[in-house]
C-alpha cells in the first residue's frame, strides 16, 4: 500500500512540485502515472525514493510514515 495525504512539495527556488496532493493505492493495484510535463510525476518518485524531502504532508508505504 502507498498513500500520500495531503502531500506538498516545494523546491528551495520556490517551485511548488506538488500542492496537497492526496492518494492511496492498494497492495495488488496496478496503476500508471501520466500527465504532462512539469506535472509532478518525478517528483512522487523521488519522495518514494527518498530522494526528496517533502514540504508538508504525510507518505506511507506498507503503513509505515516514510516522510518524517
Amino acid at each position: 500500500m502507498i498513500e500520500f495525504k495531503d502531500v506538498t512539495l516545494t523546491y528551495p527556488n520556490g517551485t511548488k512540485a506538488l500542492d496537497e496532493i492526496s492518494f492511496k493505492i492498494e497492495r495488488g493495484e496496478f496503476v500508471y502515472l501520466t500527465g504532462r510535463s512539469g506535472a509532478g510525476k518525478s517528483s512522487i518518485m523521488k519522495l518514494l525514493m527518498r530522494e526528496e524531502n517533502l514540504t508538508n504532508g504525510q507518505v506511507f508505504v506498507d503503513s509505515v510514515e516514510i516522510s518524517g
